[in-house]
């Protein structure tokens, strides 16, 4: 079986020649904002700031649940989305979801928590209204598959690790997944906090088969658990643009200037490159794309996936409007946190 994420972008090819999301094209590139538009309108600006929530359609769904808009004196009227448009952005949605349920369908029979925290929309409100829609779920089932064949996956539900969650109550899951997010996700790139550099060094002096102690058990299913709900965000953005028909974005050659800094931690492999000129997503943020960084010159030769965690946008006389990025790498089970989760006692 291929891995998660050559069978994601095998999806994403079909995703993107499909015709059933025209309308859904159409109404999106209808709702943001073009070059052309000589003035601010207030229902695309709400649009924008549904993009600016990462969150996919169900980030812009919100944005007009709770009119986000940037213009307080603008009537509700003027930034409510017709009865079509809500039915066309739902429909994105519902497909990503079901994606999503599909994936985490065995862990949620053993904790339905658990399952819950690890869509990658858990921690926004919930929608009202979102239609019944019947979706076609026979061309996912191969990156299901391989989502559930992931090494991460395997290392969660191949123990009895899910059961040391079976008597959490529920705001205390929904609080370590927040802890977790904040203290590595949100964390600079760099910054590995002492408990878990302590941590990696008592994982390597387990032997096998050897009874972890209850408080490193929790730490390792924790990371599996983040790992999977990253896992599950990177393949929803994927799916996302290809829906909407975006282009991956390439960096090589032609735009890449510089590679700043090239290192790795106990959590991340990362670098901080120079584009030239500006990354261009129609309908993502910067920083929830996925691309593509491949290099081939001779000297050195690169083909990785990466997931910017920080993006500056500047102008010199040298080099023009450049762009640096700071971003973590992608596995192949689009993983960002992978040298967490893996245990690399020799």
């Amino acid at each position: 079986m291929k891995r998660f994420r050559s069978e994601i972008f095998d999806l994403c090819k079909i995703l993107s020649s499909m015709n059933q999301f025209n309308d859904l094209r159409n109404t999106l590139a209808s709702l943001r904002f073009t070059k052309s538009d000589s003035v601010l309108d207030p229902k695309k600006d709400v649009c924008n700031n549904g993009i600016l929530l990462r969150a996919e359609f169900y980030g812009l769904l919100l944005a007009y649940q709770n009119k986000l808009t940037s213009f307080p004196e603008v009537t509700a009227e003027r930034i409510a989305l017709t009865e079509k448009e809500f039915t066309d952005i739902s429909y994105g949605y519902c497909y990503i979801s079901r994606f999503i349920e599909l994936c985490l369908e065995d862990i949620s029979e053993q904790n339905h928590k658990i399952g819950e925290m690890l869509s990658p929309y858990s921690f926004f409100k919930p929608i009202v209204g979102i239609p019944t829609i019947d979706i076609d779920t026979s061309i996912l089932d191969s990156a299901v598959n391989a989502f559930k064949d992931s090494s991460v996956y395997h290392g969660l539900m191949d123990t009895n690790l899910l059961l040391a969650f079976s008597n959490v109550p529920d705001e205390a899951i929904r609080s370590l997944f927040s802890v977790l997010y904040r203290d590595i996700i949100q964390a600079p790139m760099d910054i590995v906090s002492n408990d878990i550099l302590a941590f990696k060094v008592r994982e390597q002096s387990y032997k096998p088969n050897q009874q972890v102690n209850p408080v490193d058990a929790l730490q390792i299913i924790s990371f599996k658990l983040l790992a999977l709900r990253e896992m599950l965000s990177a393949a929803a953005s994927l799916l996302y643009d290809a829906i909407l028909g975006s282009p991956l974005v390439v960096i090589d050659e032609n735009n890449l200037i510089n590679i700043e800094k090239n290192a790795s931690n106990t959590i991340y492999s990362y670098k901080t490159i120079l584009v030239q000129g500006g990354l261009f997503c129609p309908y993502n943020d910067v920083l929830n794309v996925v691309f593509l960084l491949t290099i081939d010159n001779g000297k050195a030769k690169i083909h990785e996936f990466g997931r910017a965690r920080s993006s500056t946008f500047s102008f010199t006389k040298g080099n023009g409007e450049t762009t640096k990025l700071s971003f973590c790498v992608l596995d192949e089970e689009l993983n960002p946190i992978s040298n967490l989760t893996t245990n690399n006692k020799k």
